[in-house]
């Protein structure tokens, strides 16, 4: 099991290691709630690896967030090559039951190869799903977030790359901010007639949860 600091999380969505996807609009807090969970994680002594997709700014997080970095480890992806050479390794190393690989985000070179390729770009996000999906049957947890894009006319918006992380994930939990409060939700469906909402700040000494409720 890893830990985010609000039992109703632990108990639903982090218990078991599986591939759990946070996805939403940018500024929303996925990073935040994947910072949460490793930080939290890291207190109780389980180890880690956080891989940024998106350059350098995830280390103000670090900074303000991590006092001990003895548990955490941090890596950045470049571009696809690089991603794909760092989950190779991952895959090669013997990992300790519980570890916690985070990719943010895990969809971003995808949407920049499918500009140009998209079957190339789905082979290649195919490939990285694949191989996080071995580690994560070997007892890893496997942390990702997803940027979303606009689709038809009317501005609906999914996942970029869906069809191959929904096939590869156990989990997918949309994250979504309330302007006006402040306050911002992570929701995720429990069973066809069940959905899970919780609720929370973003404060400078990370996250503050707010509350939940089971949604029928």
């Amino acid at each position: 099991m890893i830990f985010s600091g609000y039992e109703p999380l632990d108990k639903y969505l982090l218990r078991d290691p599986s591939i759990i996807v946070f996805f939403g609009s940018a500024g929303t807090g996925k990073t935040n709630v994947v910072f949460q969970i490793l930080r939290c994680s890291s207190r109780a002594g389980i180890k880690g690896i956080y891989v940024s997709t998106e350059g350098v700014v995830y280390r103000n997080l670090v900074e303000r967030w991590f006092k001990d970095l003895s548990n955490m480890l941090f890596a950045e992806a470049i571009n696809e090559v690089d991603l794909i050479k760092l989950v190779n390794v991952l895959s090669l190393v013997d990992l300790p039951k519980g570890f916690i690989v985070a990719i943010d985000t895990i969809n971003s070179f995808y949407r920049l190869l499918a500009a140009d390729d998209v079957t190339y770009a789905i082979r290649y996000l195919s490939y990285v799903m694949a191989r996080l999906r071995e580690l994560a049957d070997q007892g890893i947890h496997v942390l990702l977030t997803a940027q979303i894009r606009e689709v038809g006319e009317g501005a609906e918006r999914e996942i970029s790359g869906f069809k191959v992380i929904e096939f590869w994930s156990d989990r997918l939990v949309k994250i979504e901010a309330d302007e006006a409060t402040k306050v911002r939700s992570l929701s995720t469906r429990l069973s066809e007639n069940e959905s899970l909402v919780i609720n929370f700040k973003i404060t400078d000494r990370g996250i503050v949860w707010v509350g939940h409720e089971h949604i029928k």
